[in-house]
């Protein structure tokens, strides 16, 4: 891994890179296919009017896929890279340029397939509003919260490898919460502010307003909350032991 005249860092970058593009890339195949032919049937065949949840699917499920690749990140990589000379913090900052990277790429791909979906519908004569947001928004949106998620999931694999599973949870249940709130401001955001209902196991219900935050005020948040949880992973990583066997 020592090649002269690039940095540790972008040497982790590289490699991680390569190595879950390709699995990211069979996903998004697979994804978009299963969705234009899923999404068209029901439409011709009149099953459900299921347009709306079909649209959700394009945001959750590849937030839930990136969510995965994090967790996994840690014990599948981190091992090799330091046995090899590279440090954690080189380690933790190489990841979080991936995580970045991969997250651009995952939001261009998800806007290039909105659009085409949408021109497929068209082009079959077939009702659909994919395509009706902005796209620069979009895709800043998309960004920002494929960030996070991956990021949350990162933190996740980290807090199980380094502390085992009691304050493992304990992490992944705080940074949870952190997650579930940006999902509520951007939320907030489409809505021009929004009533959230919560209820909590022996207190009841309880209910409040979100208020509108304007995106840009919303973007910064996300993005603050993001680095956060990347700061977060370096410092739970920054001690973690070595372990050959994960399981």
């Amino acid at each position: 891994m020592n090649r002269k005249g690039q940095s540790p860092v972008s040497r982790v970058a590289k490699h991680l890179c390569a190595s879950h593009i390709r699995i990211m890339l069979w996903y998004w195949a697979i994804f978009i296919i299963a969705f234009v032919i899923v999404s068209i049937l029901l439409n011709n065949f009149g099953v459900i009017d299921a347009e709306e949840d079909m649209l959700q699917s394009i945001s959750y499920s590849p937030k839930i896929f990136l969510l995965v690749l994090g967790i996994l990140l840690i014990a599948l990589s981190m091992p090799s890279y330091v046995t090899n000379g590279i440090t954690r913090k080189h380690f933790a900052m190489g990841t979080m340029l991936t995580i970045l990277i991969l997250s651009v790429v995952c939001a261009i791909i998800q806007s290039v397939g909105v659009y085409a979906g949408a021109w497929i519908y068209d082009l079959l004569n077939m009702e659909q509003n994919w395509a009706e947001t902005a796209l620069f928004p979009s895709l800043i949106n998309s960004i920002l919260m494929y960030v996070l998620y991956f990021t949350y999931g990162w933190l996740i694999g980290s807090s199980y490898y380094r502390f085992g599973w009691m304050p493992g949870t304990g992490i992944t249940i705080v940074a949870g919460i952190v997650v579930i709130a940006m999902e509520k401001l951007l939320e907030a955001s489409y809505a021009g502010g929004q009533q959230a209902n919560i209820t909590i196991a022996g207190l009841g219900k309880m209910s409040f307003y979100i208020a509108d935050l304007g995106f840009a005020v919303v973007h910064v948040i996300i993005l603050v909350a993001a680095l956060l949880l990347g700061a977060a992973n370096y410092y739970v990583l920054r001690n973690a032991a070595i372990r050959r066997k994960i399981i």
